[in-house]
């Protein structure tokens, strides 16, 4: 997965990244209101040396004091201390513990004793009875035996009934910093969904998924609609462009694998038949000779797109009702000549696997520059697969977001299998960002709002 890949994954799932973000932030502000406050009370202690007659040296007292310091603060967390404190708050020796922490400031020889808890009352009382049995064993500590002095003066300097405070978590930096955590998770579980995610959605993907040609790329219009056959012209149709350029691709095909194009895909309602019959307008439009043969004979909808009757059809001709020439009509296209279903039979496969076929499908591709043949789904049926069979080339119709990398490959497979050519693949309904193809209906009513405004200044 390049980097081009991981912002792919990044924008498909957007929006649960942002709400991932947004979670992450909110469930820090809720944890930081409902958590009950937190109570610190500081006392502090000065150790200083006792100057007699034999002590002159201040400097030499003031470093035997630091040089104590580690052994003082030791002191005042063990069992003898704790257990005193815990006598005075009722409170075990392991829980004063847990409660309270020593400290030295740098380069001075003050003993800072913090005690925290979620009771204002018990921080004072513990951190006064600990400042009051730390100084209780200095003193004792130091002072040399046959003497009633330490050699060592404590001083209480902090009183902690006089600096008790509130402790609250920071929520502004607390919010930020779950909320970046959360936008990390997002985008690891958008990586995860990509990495196992199957669908055929880019370019990108169908390349990974298979090594025969993309052909052409019909991108989706920004109403969420596939595109509908266009009677008068294809620049009426959404994504004209794209057919234009699959015209140009066929036409190269041509020179290397014939004139019949059997148009099918993976699964129902991938935008097989609407493919097939634009294809056929853009062969038209380009002034060739085109035939448009629907042999979906489960759910036929050539006729139905184009407003023509279904008989007499193909299953006319291939039971010998009528002739190609009664069956097949205009399509109210230039050059574009449609041969419809006709009535749908109960054995289609065999219709459709029959020598008739081979004839209508080999009649078709003498008289015309092109054919064009919608067919059935190939996982569903196997008329998709008997028609390709007939001299004839596949053109797999691949529905973006929809289609799965294995169902693509047990449609090609089907192909391979029965010996049948898959010219190239279409990738049917892709996103605008993906295609690259500008969006026709927006630039539709751009220029209607032009025209609207230019007819106010003319009358104006």
């Amino acid at each position: 997965m390049d980097l081009l890949d991981i912002l792919r994954a990044i924008r498909r799932s957007l929006l649960m990244v942002i709400l991932c973000g947004v979670l992450g932030s909110a469930l820090a502000i809720a944890w930081s209101l409902t958590r009950p406050s937190t109570y610190s009370a500081t006392a502090q202690l000065l150790l200083s040396p006792r100057l007699t007659t034999t002590q002159t040296d201040t400097n030499a007292q003031g470093t035997f004091v630091q040089s104590r310091i580690a052994s003082y603060l030791h002191l005042g967390s063990t069992p003898y201390v704790l257990q005193a404190v815990g006598k005075d708050v009722n409170m075990s020796a392991a829980d004063v513990a847990g409660k309270l922490t020593l400290s030295n400031p740098e380069n001075t020889t003050v003993l800072v004793i913090q005690a925290t808890d979620s009771d204002a009352s018990s921080v004072v009382k513990i951190a006064d009875s600990e400042q009051t049995h730390l100084a209780a064993s200095i003193t004792a500590l130091e002072t040399p035996a046959g003497s009633s002095k330490s050699e060592v003066v404590v001083t209480p300097i902090q009183n902690a009934a006089d600096n008790t405070v509130t402790i609250k978590p920071p929520l502004k930096s607390t919010a930020v910093l779950w909320g970046i955590t959360g936008l990390i998770l997002g985008v690891i579980a958008a990586l995860l969904r990509s990495a196992y995610d199957t669908k055929i959605r880019t370019t990108a993907d169908l390349r990974r998924a298979t090594d025969v040609a993309q052909i052409g790329a019909i991108p989706l219009d920004s109403r969420g609609k596939d595109s509908l056959v266009a009677l008068h012209g294809l620049q009426n149709v959404l994504g004209g462009n794209a057919f234009h350029a699959l015209r140009v691709n066929i036409q190269f095909l041509q020179s290397t694998l014939g004139n019949i194009f059997v148009v099918t895909s993976c699964e129902r309602f991938d935008g097989r038949t609407t493919v097939a019959a634009n294809l056929a307008i853009a062969l038209a439009e380009a002034g060739k000779n085109t035939v448009l043969i629907d042999a979906d004979l489960h759910e036929a909808a050539i006729a139905r797109s184009l407003r023509l009757s279904e008989d007499p059809g193909l299953t006319d001709v291939l039971m010998g009702d009528c002739t190609l020439a009664d069956a097949v009509r205009p399509s109210g296209v230039a050059k574009l000549s449609v041969l419809t279903s006709g009535e749908l039979p109960e054995n289609p496969n065999e219709l459709l696997g029959s020598s008739q076929m081979s004839e209508v499908l080999a009649s078709c591709a003498s008289s015309y520059d092109f054919v064009v043949v919608d067919s059935p789904p190939l996982l569903s049926v196997a008329d998709a697969v008997a028609l390709t069979g007939a001299s004839a080339t596949a053109l797999v119709v691949v529905e973006a977001n929809k289609t799965s990398r294995p169902q693509l490959s047990r449609a090609l497979d089907s192909l391979t299998t029965a010996g049948a050519v898959p010219g190239g693949i279409i990738l049917n309904k892709i996103s605008r960002k993906d295609s690259g193809a500008p969006d026709q209906s927006r630039s539709s009513a751009r220029t209607a709002r032009q025209r609207r405004q230019r007819a106010e200044t003319s009358k104006s």
